[in-house]
C-alpha cells in the first residue's frame, strides 16, 4: 500500500521498500565461507620443476620470439643434446627432393643446472628451515582454529639453453637477430612460470655456419646463449600444521 497516494503523511523511519527474503546469519555466513575457501582454494604456491621452466621457455621462444618469413610463422623444435645427434640424422624438415628444408629455430638446454645467482652472494640457511607462508583460520567442532602454512625457502638455479637459428639468407638472420636485441635492450627478459616472474639474460651470441654444410648447401646458423635465473619448489616440502586454537573458558 502507497500511503502517498491517500495524501497520509508518512511516518517517521518509513522504509518503502522492505527485503523479506531471509538472510543467512552470521555464523552460517562464515561456515559458508570457511567451507568455499576449504573447497576452491590453496594457501600454498604452487610447486616448480624443472619441466615448467622448460615449457615456459619454449612458450616464450615460439610466442614472443616468433617471426615470420615469407608468408610462414617460423617453427621452433626442442632437443636435448642427446637427441640432436638423432635429429641430424633421422631429419623430417625436408622438401619434396628430400633436401632440408629452412628456416626453423631449435632449442637446447644445457643438462649441467648451475647454482643459481639471482640473489647474488647470498645463499639459502643451512639445514632447509621452513618459515610461515599464511595463517589461516578455519572452525573445527564449532571452534575456531588456526592453520600454520610453512614453506623452505626456494632452490635457486640457473639454466642455459642455446637457441639456433637456421636459414639460408642473411636478411632472415638480421630478422631474428633483431628481435632478440630488442627483447634484451635493458639486459634482462622475464619469463614468468606459473605467474612466478624469472628473470632471463641474454649471455652470449655466437655463430656456427662456417662449419655447417649439409647436401652441399652452406646456410648460416646463429646461436643465442640465454640463461634463465630461476628457482625450484618442491610441493612435498611445504607443511601444515595446527597453530592456535582459541578455547573458551566460563567461570561459574
Amino acid at each position: 500500500m502507497n500511503l502517498t497516494q491517500y495524501n497520509m503523511a508518512v511516518p517517521k523511519g518509513f522504509r518503502k521498500k522492505v527485503n523479506i527474503q531471509e538472510q543467512p546469519k552470521p555464523y552460517e555466513a562464515r561456515e559458508e565461507f570457511v567451507k568455499d575457501v576449504q573447497e576452491n582454494r590453496t594457501y600454498l604456491p604452487v610447486g616448480i620443476g624443472y619441466e615448467d621452466i622448460d615449457k615456459e621457455f619454449i612458450d616464450t621462444v615460439t610466442n614472443e620470439f616468433k617471426i615470420e618469413l615469407d608468408g610462414e610463422v617460423v617453427p621452433v623444435i626442442f632437443l636435448t643434446q642427446q637427441r640432436w645427434v638423432e635429429f641430424s640424422k633421422t631429419w623430417t624438415m625436408v622438401d619434396n627432393k628430400k633436401t632440408i628444408k629452412m628456416p626453423f629455430i631449435t632449442i637446447v638446454r644445457e643438462p649441467a643446472v648451475q647454482p643459481g645467482t639471482s640473489l647474488g652472494n647470498f645463499k639459502n640457511a643451512y639445514g632447509e628451515p621452513t618459515y610461515v607462508y599464511h595463517k589461516v583460520e578455519r572452525i573445527q567442532n564449532n571452534v575456531p582454529v588456526v592453520d600454520v602454512y610453512k614453506i623452505p625457502s626456494p632452490v635457486q638455479v640457473d639454466l642455459s639453453y642455446d637457441v639456433r637459428l637456421f636459414c639460408n639468407r642473411m636478411r632472415d638472420l638480421n630478422v631474428f637477430n633483431s628481435l632478440i636485441q630488442k627483447k634484451y635492450q635493458s639486459s634482462e627478459f622475464y619469463l614468468f612460470v606459473k605467474e612466478n616472474p624469472m628473470p632471463t639474460e641474454l649471455t652470449n651470441v655466437g655463430d656456427e655456419s662456417e662449419n655447417t654444410d649439409y647436401n652441399k648447401r652452406r646456410f648460416y646458423v646463429q646461436t643465442f646463449e640465454i640463461t634463465v635465473k630461476g628457482y625450484i619448489m618442491d610441493e612435498n616440502d611445504f607443511e601444515v600444521t595446527p597453530g592456535i586454537t582459541r578455547s573458551r573458558i566460563t567461570f561459574k
